[in-house]
């Protein structure tokens, strides 16, 4: 980056180019900050939940399960990412579209958009998810060697992964929010798994279940946050429905 920066200063200072900046071109504009924010938070809120969400787990784990619980949390997370990370380039894919169909008033297009992004997302971590339930060992042996922890480590991301096809819809759902500009609720979704549902669940259900409680906290958090995700856009589907009717009918009268 540092290199691309310095070469078109090099190409600016020598006046090879027909841009001209000024000192007032620097200045800060609120809107452009609004919408920029708007863009980023929930990211942010999602990255920083992460962040916060491996350190609760971590300690848990070793009050309730010691060093091998926290190992084969380790492994089944990095790998679990792997899963997850399909749906967010879909994801990213997905928001401009929506938010330049949103922004020009082609709700028809924005609610085909999402429909593809929810299938294709559900359809490509479906694959994953059905070979890992099938193979786990054989996933958790791509990070270890040793049988003992490829064992207990197949059966800690059986459960870890329980309902994570449904996280599609969470993580889309939270996308589209954010791309057309509805910033409470693509931050109150950002929110929803890791802050709202997964780390109270981490530390509440341990005391009645034990290790387990931790490794079930996820499932149920996946499909807490997803039932929420789901409600929402259901009623933003049908906003969209309105929407498109009106400029149906506002077409025929004129």
């Amino acid at each position: 980056m540092h290199r691309h920066v310095f070469s078109f200063l090099i190409i600016y200072l020598k006046r090879k180019n027909n841009i001209r900046l000024k000192l007032p071109d620097f200045r800060l504009d609120p809107s452009i900050l609004k919408e920029s924010l708007i863009l980023g938070v929930p990211a942010f809120i999602q990255n920083a939940g992460m962040s916060i969400l491996v350190l609760v787990v971590n300690n848990s784990l070793g009050y309730y399960g010691g060093d091998s619980a926290i190992i084969s949390y380790g492994m089944a997370h990095k790998f679990i990412t792997l899963l997850i990370l399909p749906m967010l380039g879909i994801a990213q894919g997905f928001q401009p579209v929506a938010g330049y169909n949103f922004g020009a008033g082609y709700y028809s297009r924005v609610r085909k958009s999402l429909k593809a992004a929810l299938l294709s997302g559900l359809t490509i971590i479906s694959i994953g998810y059905i070979l890992t339930m099938l193979f786990p060992e054989a996933c958790m042996g791509l990070f270890t060697a040793d049988p003992a922890i490829k064992a207990s480590s197949a059966g800690v991301i059986r459960l870890l992964i329980m309902v994570v096809p449904l996280a599609s819809i969470q993580i889309i759902g939270t996308s589209y929010f954010q791309a057309v500009g509805k910033a409470r609720e693509a931050m109150f979704l950002g929110l929803s798994r890791q802050f709202i549902f997964l780390i109270p669940c981490v530390v509440i259900l341990p005391g009645f279940l034990g290790l387990n409680g931790i490794w079930l906290a996820f499932p149920a958090a996946d499909l807490l946050s997803t039932t929420l995700t789901s409600i929402l856009l259901i009623l933003e589907v049908r906003k969209l429905n309105g929407n498109e009717e009106k400029n149906r009918k506002a077409k025929a009268v004129a």
